[in-house]
């Protein structure tokens, strides 16, 4: 939508309709892309989230410059599961880390158990 808006303060009235019109059309296609099984296929789940002894390492799908994020599987206090979207609450005191993965949470939260064991999966909350 700020592209939207953006867009039609550079552009005249003739050409602000089509901009707006190919933005939109850009911005469909790559959520459509996104959602795609070849994009998933390019980012398999095992590949985002994995284990590190003791900890449980979350790597970023958008912000790649930044580093991944390596939790303690007991300091993890409760996971919050959506559309494509992980999020893990950590120490009870409200904060944590928001991820965008391309999977469903049925996904997500099989390789979660995977990865901390069933046992810690079952200790932590989920949808706080």
């Amino acid at each position: 939508m700020s592209l939207l808006f953006i867009a039609n303060i550079y552009r005249s009235d003739g050409q602000s309709s089509a901009v707006s019109a190919l933005i939109i059309v850009i911005g469909i296609a790559f959520w459509g892309y996104s959602r795609s099984a070849y994009y998933i296929r390019k980012h398999p789940i095992e590949t985002l989230i994995h284990n590190d002894g003791e900890y449980i390492v979350f790597h970023q799908m958008y912000k790649l410059h930044e580093g991944s994020i390596k939790l303690k599987c007991d300091s993890i206090y409760a996971f919050n599961f959506g559309y494509h979207y992980l999020g893990v609450i950590v120490g009870n005191n409200g904060k944590g880390f928001d991820f965008q993965y391309p999977h469903k949470s049925e996904v997500i939260k099989a390789r979660l158990r995977e990865v901390m064991g069933e046992e810690r999966f079952n200790q932590a909350k989920i949808n706080v």
